[in-house]
Protein backbone atom coordinates (compact mmCIF):
# COMPACT_ATOMS: atom_id res chain seq x y z
CA UNK A 1 0.00 0.00 0.00
CA UNK A 2 1.50 3.33 -1.25
CA UNK A 3 1.36 6.10 1.98
CA UNK A 4 3.38 8.61 2.67
CA UNK A 5 6.26 8.35 5.88
CA UNK A 6 7.35 12.12 7.23
CA UNK A 7 9.47 10.99 9.72
CA UNK A 8 13.09 11.33 9.54
CA UNK A 9 15.66 13.65 9.35
CA UNK A 10 16.10 13.97 5.72
CA UNK A 11 15.92 18.02 4.15
CA UNK A 12 12.87 18.37 2.25
CA UNK A 13 13.63 20.17 -0.60
CA UNK A 14 10.87 21.90 -2.88
CA UNK A 15 12.83 21.79 -6.30
CA UNK A 16 16.14 20.79 -7.44
CA UNK A 17 17.43 22.50 -10.72
CA UNK A 18 19.95 22.18 -12.91
CA UNK A 19 20.29 18.62 -13.21
CA UNK A 20 19.73 16.29 -15.54
CA UNK A 21 18.22 13.34 -14.35
CA UNK A 22 16.54 12.62 -10.97
CA UNK A 23 18.65 13.22 -8.12
CA UNK A 24 20.09 10.12 -6.56
CA UNK A 25 20.18 11.44 -2.75
CA UNK A 26 16.75 10.22 -1.49
CA UNK A 27 17.65 6.66 -3.04
CA UNK A 28 17.48 4.52 -6.84
CA UNK A 29 14.85 5.91 -8.91
CA UNK A 30 12.27 2.58 -9.74
CA UNK A 31 12.25 1.26 -13.25
CA UNK A 32 10.69 -1.22 -15.23
CA UNK A 33 7.95 -3.73 -13.86
CA UNK A 34 8.62 -1.44 -10.50
CA UNK A 35 7.93 1.77 -11.97
CA UNK A 36 4.76 -0.17 -13.62
CA UNK A 37 2.84 -1.10 -10.40
CA UNK A 38 3.91 1.57 -8.64
CA UNK A 39 2.84 4.12 -11.14
CA UNK A 40 -0.42 1.88 -11.40
CA UNK A 41 -0.97 1.90 -7.81
CA UNK A 42 -0.56 5.31 -7.07
CA UNK A 43 -3.30 6.44 -9.88
CA UNK A 44 -5.47 4.50 -8.13
CA UNK A 45 -4.27 6.20 -4.93
CA UNK A 46 -4.66 9.38 -6.71
CA UNK A 47 -8.07 9.03 -7.55
CA UNK A 48 -9.23 7.92 -4.41
CA UNK A 49 -7.59 10.88 -2.57
CA UNK A 50 -9.48 13.10 -5.07
CA UNK A 51 -13.01 11.86 -4.52
CA UNK A 52 -12.24 11.99 -0.68
CA UNK A 53 -11.09 15.84 -0.73
CA UNK A 54 -14.06 16.84 -2.82
CA UNK A 55 -16.68 14.70 -0.88
CA UNK A 56 -14.96 16.26 2.82
CA UNK A 57 -13.85 19.63 1.60
CA UNK A 58 -16.84 20.43 -0.54
CA UNK A 59 -14.49 21.34 -3.57
CA UNK A 60 -14.07 20.38 -7.12
CA UNK A 61 -10.74 19.44 -8.32
CA UNK A 62 -11.79 19.41 -11.76
CA UNK A 63 -9.66 21.87 -13.77
CA UNK A 64 -5.72 21.24 -13.29
CA UNK A 65 -4.65 25.14 -13.49
CA UNK A 66 -6.78 25.56 -10.40
CA UNK A 67 -5.65 22.30 -8.05
CA UNK A 68 -2.64 23.86 -6.42
CA UNK A 69 -5.05 27.06 -5.15
CA UNK A 70 -7.86 24.67 -4.02
CA UNK A 71 -5.59 22.70 -2.29
CA UNK A 72 -3.68 26.10 -0.40
CA UNK A 73 -7.20 27.04 0.18
CA UNK A 74 -7.95 23.97 2.40
CA UNK A 75 -4.41 24.15 3.99
CA UNK A 76 -5.00 27.65 4.89
CA UNK A 77 -8.84 26.53 6.01
CA UNK A 78 -7.21 23.72 7.78
CA UNK A 79 -4.89 26.06 10.08
CA UNK A 80 -7.46 28.26 10.41
CA UNK A 81 -9.95 26.19 12.12
CA UNK A 82 -7.42 24.91 14.30
CA UNK A 83 -4.99 22.26 12.60
CA UNK A 84 -2.34 21.01 14.70
CA UNK A 85 -0.21 18.96 13.05
CA UNK A 86 1.55 16.97 16.26
CA UNK A 87 -2.27 16.32 16.67
CA UNK A 88 -3.97 15.71 13.01
CA UNK A 89 -3.14 12.86 10.84
CA UNK A 90 -0.25 14.48 9.17
CA UNK A 91 0.74 11.60 6.94
CA UNK A 92 -2.93 11.22 5.88
CA UNK A 93 -3.23 14.25 4.69
CA UNK A 94 0.19 14.78 3.10
CA UNK A 95 -0.44 11.33 1.22
CA UNK A 96 -3.41 12.48 -0.23
CA UNK A 97 -3.10 15.63 -1.12
CA UNK A 98 0.60 15.32 -2.16
CA UNK A 99 -0.73 12.35 -4.03
CA UNK A 100 -3.43 15.00 -6.11
CA UNK A 101 -0.58 17.99 -5.85
CA UNK A 102 1.58 15.17 -7.79
CA UNK A 103 -0.97 14.55 -10.33
CA UNK A 104 -1.44 17.91 -11.05
CA UNK A 105 2.19 18.46 -11.46
CA UNK A 106 2.42 15.47 -13.61
CA UNK A 107 0.01 16.40 -16.08
CA UNK A 108 2.55 19.43 -16.86
CA UNK A 109 4.12 19.31 -20.40
CA UNK A 110 7.09 16.81 -20.54
CA UNK A 111 6.58 15.97 -16.85
CA UNK A 112 7.15 12.32 -15.24
CA UNK A 113 6.67 10.86 -12.04
CA UNK A 114 10.05 9.48 -10.40
CA UNK A 115 9.25 6.63 -7.48
CA UNK A 116 12.42 5.66 -5.27
CA UNK A 117 9.85 3.13 -3.11
CA UNK A 118 7.27 1.08 -4.01
CA UNK A 119 5.60 2.09 -0.51
CA UNK A 120 6.96 5.32 0.37
CA UNK A 121 5.59 8.59 -1.19
CA UNK A 122 7.83 10.70 0.94
CA UNK A 123 10.61 11.39 -2.11
CA UNK A 124 8.46 11.00 -4.68
CA UNK A 125 8.75 13.74 -7.28
CA UNK A 126 8.01 14.83 -10.65
CA UNK A 127 10.72 15.75 -12.91
CA UNK A 128 10.57 18.23 -16.20
CA UNK A 129 13.74 17.02 -17.85
CA UNK A 130 13.48 19.46 -20.47
CA UNK A 131 13.97 22.09 -17.74
CA UNK A 132 16.63 20.42 -15.57
CA UNK A 133 14.54 20.76 -12.78
CA UNK A 134 12.78 18.01 -10.15
CA UNK A 135 9.81 18.94 -8.01
CA UNK A 136 8.67 17.44 -4.37
CA UNK A 137 5.33 17.63 -4.27
CA UNK A 138 5.18 15.37 -1.09
CA UNK A 139 7.95 17.45 0.84
CA UNK A 140 6.08 20.98 0.01
CA UNK A 141 2.99 19.82 1.49
CA UNK A 142 4.32 18.02 4.49
CA UNK A 143 5.59 22.19 4.74
CA UNK A 144 2.65 23.56 4.33
CA UNK A 145 1.16 21.08 6.72
CA UNK A 146 3.68 21.98 9.78
CA UNK A 147 4.24 25.79 9.05
CA UNK A 148 1.11 27.91 8.66
CA UNK A 149 2.94 30.12 6.73
CA UNK A 150 4.64 30.94 3.70
CA UNK A 151 4.22 27.88 2.26
CA UNK A 152 2.44 27.82 -1.30
CA UNK A 153 1.52 25.03 -3.42
CA UNK A 154 0.08 27.47 -6.36
CA UNK A 155 3.50 29.45 -6.71
CA UNK A 156 5.61 26.26 -6.46
CA UNK A 157 2.66 24.80 -9.51
CA UNK A 158 3.08 28.52 -11.14
CA UNK A 159 6.65 28.56 -11.55
CA UNK A 160 6.81 24.86 -12.92
CA UNK A 161 4.02 25.29 -15.37
CA UNK A 162 5.58 28.40 -16.54
CA UNK A 163 8.56 26.36 -17.50
CA UNK A 164 6.40 24.09 -18.97
CA UNK A 165 4.65 26.32 -21.22
CA UNK A 166 7.65 28.16 -22.24
CA UNK A 167 6.54 31.32 -20.92
CA UNK A 168 9.37 31.99 -18.34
Amino acid sequence: MLMLNVDGDAPLFDAVSDIDSPIDYFGPVLKGGSYVSTLSSFGVLSRKAQGQVESSFGVVLARLEEVPRILDDIVVEMWRTGWNPEEGNLNLFCTDLGAIFATCLAGLDGAALVFRSKNDLSHTSVMLAEHRLEVFPFHKLRKCLTSSDGESLAQLYKSASGLSDGTT
